[in-house]
């Protein structure tokens, strides 16, 4: 029996609250969240937004803060897109992932 992997591309749709994926491997069907995406997909930006913050010299953990207080997105170098690929999530949702993380 062959195994085969199916990588499913997809764009999260806030007014979704289940994304129903699929996976040719044992006939399974798997229900998932959209909100596991999103929050996993925050997480990792917010590291990657802290990780170009520090190559050019800056205090990620103080302009993240900065940014999340304020709202200015002047606080994000636009160094490699660091800035538009955080302000594409709402300020919020990305309060959010940090305090569930602090909490687990």
């Amino acid at each position: 029996m062959f195994t085969f992997y199916v990588e499913i591309i997809f764009n999260i749709w806030y007014n979704r609250s289940v994304f129903v994926g699929w996976c040719l491997y044992m006939d399974e069907t798997k229900v998932y969240s959209t909100e596991d995406f999103e929050k996993a997909l925050i997480s990792k930006t917010i590291k990657e937004v802290a990780e170009i913050l520090e190559e050019r010299g800056y205090n990620a953990k103080n302009q993240i803060v900065g940014y999340l207080m304020s709202g200015d997105p002047g606080y994000i170098s636009s160094h490699k897109e660091a800035r538009n690929k955080i302000i594409v999530f709402d300020r919020v949702k990305i309060l959010e992932v940090l305090v569930d993380e602090f909490i687990k």
